[in-house]
């Protein structure tokens, strides 16, 4: 399972540091995709396989469930991380998540979210937890 938070830097050749307790749950070859909220996402491969999977049983007729697939494959590509820990900010990717150079990692779960700092600060300045916490509130 994936938790915690990380501030760190692109360095100069585009490339962002992986957290060690991420790294070692990611593996070698993760798969980084823009996400839903506009910040990017590391999937362990075989997990995003299981995500493709879930798309490519759905009914091909479904205009939705095509334009979700297109999306989801055109926004993802597998990066390759370096014995150092470090892997490529792809820069499509980078462009769409508003990433510069200030960068904050975050474990939810089943995966890793990259988000541009200023933007991941704004997000949580914005953050109603009353509100989110409402509908389990009544348990």
């Amino acid at each position: 399972m994936f938790f915690g938070q990380y501030s760190h830097q692109l360095d100069d050749k585009g490339r962002f540091r992986i957290p060690t307790k991420f790294r070692e749950l990611l593996g070698d070859k993760p798969m980084m995709l823009l996400g839903f909220d506009g910040c990017l996402e590391l999937y362990r491969a075989e997990d995003y396989e299981k995500i493709d999977a879930r798309f490519s049983s759905a009914d091909i007729l479904d205009r939705r469930t095509a334009k979700l697939r297109r999306y989801l494959l055109s926004n993802s590509q597998q990066v390759e991380v370096d014995k150092q820990g470090r892997a490529p900010m792809i820069p499509a990717l980078k462009e769409k998540a508003g990433i510069k150079k200030d960068i904050v990692s975050i474990g939810v779960g089943d995966h890793v979210e990259i988000w541009a700092k200023e933007i991941l600060e704004k997000e949580e300045a914005e953050l109603d937890l009353q509100e989110l916490l409402l509908p389990y509130s009544k348990v």
